[in-house]
């Protein structure tokens, strides 16, 4: 009879004890199911991510791969009409020697043209040919020595005031070829710099854009990893998981047993 009432009073004390095991068994199951619901969210809030960071990476490259080739397009044009431009300021410069250079000899031509016309005058009109002429009218050589002086005095004053006035007009001449020299290299130095400011902006955009998209296919690649590691996480609980339900069930067969 003692016998029979210890043997009762373990199975109630074993039946009290498998059932703090079942509801700890329970208890930590519940717990573990909301570890993964948490986890499971996490990782669709990841993945929601890594698909919008996708389709923004996704567009962009679309963007950059749209706008680059005009870029460089844009530079090439830029090269060739910086080329086009250093060809036409040689040209240029060759075509301002040249004509400064005809203009001296155009300048020394008018002054020999000049000087020998006075050296012909003064010749026809030298003390031989005048005492020629004295022999044959001395009584007019006064008078015709100071004619022909006075001719050629005047002579003299106009050459000398139509070279003033050519070798005026020839320096002005020059000076507007220098002047009109020196506006054009203002304005190609003008052009030069904002042709490579242009350039440099166009490099340092390309520049940016392959920044931009090293580092999104960076970030891609963190958000791929971390969902990578919940996965895994999810997987090992989810083992975890279903080892404790078989636990559970396996004390419940035993509880039921000893029932």
């Amino acid at each position: 009879m003692v016998t029979t009432r210890r043997s009762l009073s373990d199975l109630r004390q074993n039946v009290k004890n498998g059932k703090k095991i079942f509801n700890g068994l329970v208890n930590m199951l519940k717990s573990q199911e909301q570890q993964l619901e948490t986890l499971v969210k996490e990782r669709n809030i990841l993945q929601d991510q890594i698909n919008m960071q996708h389709d923004q990476r996704v567009s962009d490259i679309r963007f950059y791969q749209d706008h680059i080739p005009q870029w460089r397009d844009r530079m090439h044009i830029l090269d060739a009409a910086e080329s086009d431009l250093i060809i036409d300021m040689k040209q240029g410069k060759s075509a301002i020697d040249k004509l400064n250079l005809e203009d001296k000899d155009d300048k020394l031509a008018d002054n020999k043209s000049c000087f020998d016309y006075l050296s012909r005058y003064i010749r026809d009109n030298s003390p031989r040919k005048s005492a020629k002429s004295y022999k044959i009218n001395s009584g007019n050589r006064d008078a015709d020595k100071d004619v022909g002086s006075k001719m050629l005095e005047g002579e003299v004053r106009r050459l000398k005031h139509e070279y003033e006035k050519l070798a005026s007009e020839k320096r002005s001449e020059i000076s507007a070829l220098f002047a009109g020299k020196k506006f054009v290299w203002n304005q190609y130095n003008l052009m030069e710099q904002k042709l490579t400011n242009q350039l440099k902006s166009k490099h340092s955009e390309l520049e940016l854009a392959n920044g931009n998209i090293v580092q999104l296919l960076g970030s891609m690649e963190q958000l791929q990893s971390a969902n990578d590691e919940k996965n895994e996480l999810i997987a090992r609980l989810n083992a975890k998981v279903a080892g404790l339900e078989a636990g559970a069930n396996k004390s419940v067969e035993r509880i039921s047993k000893l029932s």
